[in-house]
């Protein structure tokens, strides 16, 4: 008896109390037809089931997903195609950084450029409305008109006279030690120069 126990524990494995012995290939094949016979015991229940829903059944309907969920899945699981080489690829140009000047070399530089040019600076058409308005609200007449080159003697005196009364603007400016040009200057330069109705 000993010596059959011994055998036993030394083929099989103990499961709880019981020694399991190795099942032998006439065991394999027997248990092999049992598993497809009752296999086909409960496809053949779960059809005549169909027809009377239980709850098992309602159970697995509503934790089945949806054809929505389904066709969702499906497009995740896609795999993109890689983008193709034969784009072309965009060279990314550095932008050129126009050139920095500080303040007062920027200031001096276009005083230099104004000083040797001859042009006019106030813009034509906007000089020549502002005329038409002038002589309208001093006349009250709308349909005067004026000669091309009498507009550009007007334009030539208008600003000679604004360069003129800035350089002496700016000259009392310099002599209240200061550089920056203000209101007051402009105001004493007219009382200097006798133009009190400008």
């Amino acid at each position: 008896m000993v010596r059959r126990q011994v055998k036993r524990q030394i083929l099989g494995h103990r499961v709880g109390n019981r020694v399991k012995t190795k099942p032998t290939e006439q065991e394999k094949v027997s248990e092999i037809a049992e598993s497809s016979d009752s296999a086909l015991a409960t496809t053949s229940s779960s059809k005549s089931s169909s027809a009377t829903p239980t709850r098992s059944n309602i159970a697995l309907k509503a934790t089945a997903p949806k054809k929505r969920d389904r066709r969702k899945l499906n497009n995740s699981k896609q795999v993109q195609p890689p983008r193709s080489s034969s784009r072309k690829v965009q060279k990314i140009q550095p932008e050129i950084q126009k050139q920095r000047y500080r303040p007062p070399s920027h200031a001096l530089k276009e005083i230099r450029v104004y000083q040797t040019t001859t042009r006019l600076l106030i813009p034509r058409i906007p000089f020549q409305r502002l005329v038409r308005d002038i002589t309208w609200a001093v006349t009250g007449a709308a349909d005067i008109r004026y000669q091309g080159l009498a507009l550009t003697a007007l334009h030539e005196a208008a600003e000679s006279f604004i360069v003129g009364l800035f350089e002496d603007s700016y000259l009392l400016s310099l002599h209240a030690k200061r550089v920056t040009l203000m209101d007051r200057d402009l105001q004493l330069a007219l009382r200097i120069r006798g133009n009190k109705g400008l």
